[in-house]
């Protein structure tokens, strides 16, 4: 019988209770200490699930008010692994912990799959100060060594390791007491890490499990529960089928894949998924894994991924999304006599090509099947339709009927069934009827005349004003000045356009008379007005090219005749003088263009106050094919002299 026995301290895991005893006590041989706790001194008791707990209480002192609950629930880490464990395996659990026969931790799943305890038992540095200031001696907390707890969720400090083994035999060491093991140091601030708050998180999640005593849930519950948010978040087929290749890709991006291997939980995205962790936990409730047993860090870390906070998930059903709203939908078929009507009671779930993207099938009593993508965001989205799959029997029929009656123009069917002409003729070829419908319009005697276009008097009078201005012109000649007016007048009034054109020009050289002198034949011949005009042109388009924001581009005879006039053809200096000595004097050479581009990288690196090295000015310029000018090379030590006295 224990004569005399500490009281525990809030959220002091046991373990630290009995190093406070061993000490109280200061029994010779620690052999001493396990016998008279637990009647054996061959006992291997641990910090988190330890046993031979009823041995434990019936040795404690006369009138005592502690029991075995109390003991397994405030000062274990049991409640941390009781909501994911079965009614079975948890009673089979804590009969272990009580009767002490084997360990309870491969029933409880710790130390599977690579998922170990903690090497050392933990503490929060100012936990230490603010206890030995309160209560004249530091404790062991339960919370800070649960797996996965790295922070101190009160003080947001990390939690450092101490000298005391939690993994190690207690025949060995013996229970040593925080405060004997315990030496103050400068605490490490959490809230700088770059994984601070998935830390908090996890942190304050433990804490939740260990401070509510949730029972045990039933392992079909986690499954639809976990197929809900996997449908929330994309990772779900219409069939039931989960995406494993995007959610454990998608995983491991919003953990980082530093953070899961410090935290024991490491996901391979590669090999066979089914082994994964995260793949067991998403297939609780199928035949082969009822009884698969998943650590409550696990969860924590896939419960926090899809969105949701412990309790959230745990003490309330999630309701499945509805990507189409609550029924029942309307008919949209415009011949149905339920026409925008709600009849529909029922959709099938149909996947896009783009993953979480839900397509809703409705099909109404008349036969006409039409689809829509989800989710609706707005109750008038019900009366959207995507796509018509089947028009269904009341819809042909309507269509044979119209089809024959000569009385109905073909646009007002296709208003009548509110589709375009063309899908109504795609469906009459779905139904062997004849396209077009020649027989089912009403014959005029004669023939119908030809509508004449709009604006063709526009058009022909500026042909004619053209043809004027421009007498004794070639007919391509002509077309070069009115590129746009002669093609649309030879598609809409072609016989017109001949009739007042000049005859085109037979192949092979004409006979011309001795006394008569031979006419130029270029392409461009100009009037001295018109020739003016597209110097001073030019000039102006030139400098206005020059001035344009952004990179240069090199000014050239092409470029002017392209960008300026609209032109497709150079003129000869016989027929337009004047623009020929103007584009030969505003065209940009090699060497010019070249400077330019200085002067232009030269004001860009001063505006941003730059001083590039010449070879980074150089290709900034692309000046390498030009450097053995040696203008060019002038230039840019100008350029280099100028950047180191204002950068």
């Amino acid at each position: 019988m224990i004569e005399h026995f500490p009281d525990p301290y809030p959220d002091e895991i046991l373990y630290s209770v009995w190093a406070r005893y061993s000490e109280l006590v200061s029994l010779p041989y620690k052999e001493d200490v396990l016998q008279e706790l637990f009647g054996s001194s061959q006992v291997k008791p641990s910090v988190d699930l330890p046993s031979h707990l009823k041995h434990f209480v019936d040795q404690l002192p006369y009138g005592h008010s502690y029991t075995l609950d109390f003991f397994l629930n405030h000062h274990t880490l049991l409640p941390l692994y009781r909501p994911f464990l079965s009614c079975e395996r948890f009673s089979l659990v804590q009969e272990l912990m009580i009767e002490g026969n084997r360990s309870a931790h491969l029933v409880a799943g710790i130390g599977s799959r690579g998922l170990l305890s903690p090497l050392w038992l933990r503490y929060c540095p100012i936990c230490v100060v603010e206890e030995r200031t309160r209560l004249g001696e530091c404790y062991w907390h339960r919370l800070h060594q649960a797996p996965g707890v790295e922070i101190c969720s009160k003080h947001c400090v990390f939690l450092e390791n101490s000298t005391v083994r939690a993994r190690s035999s207690l025949r060995d060491f013996g229970f040593l007491a925080a405060e004997k093991s315990i030496v103050s140091i400068k605490p490490r601030e959490a809230t700088s890490s770059l994984y601070f708050h998935t830390l908090m998180n996890i942190a304050c999640e433990a804490q939740y499990l260990l401070e509510h005593l949730i029972e045990p849930l039933d392992i079909r519950f986690l499954h639809q529960q976990y197929s809900t948010l996997l449908t929330r978040c994309g990772f779900m087929t219409p069939q039931g089928r989960i995406r494993f290749r995007d959610l454990l890709k998608t995983f491991t991006e919003y953990y980082s894949e530093d953070l899961l291997r410090a935290l024991q939980c490491t996901v391979r995205l590669q090999g066979y998924l089914d082994s994964e962790w995260l793949s067991r936990i998403m297939r609780l409730a199928s035949p082969k894994n009822h009884k698969t047993v998943c650590h409550p860090l696990h969860h924590i870390l896939a419960i926090r991924f899809l969105g949701l906070t412990l309790e959230m998930f745990l003490s309330q059903e999630i309701v499945p999304p509805l990507p189409f709203g609550e029924g029942p939908w309307p008919c949209l078929n415009p011949i149905c006599e339920h026409y925008l009507q709600q009849t529909i009671s029922t959709y099938q779930l149909s996947e896009t090509n783009i993953k979480g993207h839900m397509v809703g099938i409705f099909s109404c009593a008349c036969g006409y099947t039409y689809s829509r993508m989800g989710p609706a965001s707005s109750p008038e989205d019900s009366f959207r339709k995507g796509k018509t799959r089947v028009y269904g029997s009341v819809w042909d029929k309507k269509l044979r009927a119209l089809w024959f009656d000569g009385t109905i123009h073909h646009k007002d069917i296709a208003d009548l069934f509110r589709v375009n002409r063309y899908t109504i003729n795609r469906q009459a070829k779905r139904l062997n009827l004849p396209v077009p419908r020649w027989n089912a319009r009403p014959k005029v005697g004669g023939k119908r005349p030809k509508r004449k276009p709009k604006g063709l008097s526009q058009y022909r009078s500026k042909w004619l004003k053209v043809v004027k201005e421009a007498p004794g012109e070639s007919r391509r000649a002509l077309r070069l000045h009115a590129q746009g007016v002669y093609n649309w007048l030879r598609r809409h009034d072609h016989e017109w356009l001949e009739e007042h054109c000049p005859p085109k020009k037979r192949p092979g050289k004409p006979m011309q008379d001795s006394n008569q002198k031979e006419k130029p034949t270029s392409r461009w011949k100009l009037g001295s007005k018109n020739d003016a005009c597209m110097a001073e042109e030019i000039r102006k388009g030139v400098l206005r090219l020059t001035n344009e924001a952004g990179s240069p581009e090199r000014v050239s005879k092409h470029r002017i005749f392209r960008e300026i006039l609209h032109a497709r053809w150079l003129p000869s200096p016989d027929n337009a003088p004047l623009t020929s000595q103007a584009l030969q004097e505003v065209a940009e050479t090699y060497e010019a263009f070249a400077l330019r581009r200085i002067r232009w990288v030269l004001q860009h690196y001063l505006e941003a106050h730059i001083c590039p090295t010449r070879k980074q000015f150089i290709e900034k310029a692309h000046l390498k094919r030009m450097l053995n000018i040696q203008e060019v090379q002038k230039a840019i030590d100008d350029a280099m002299d100028v950047l180191s006295q204002f950068t």
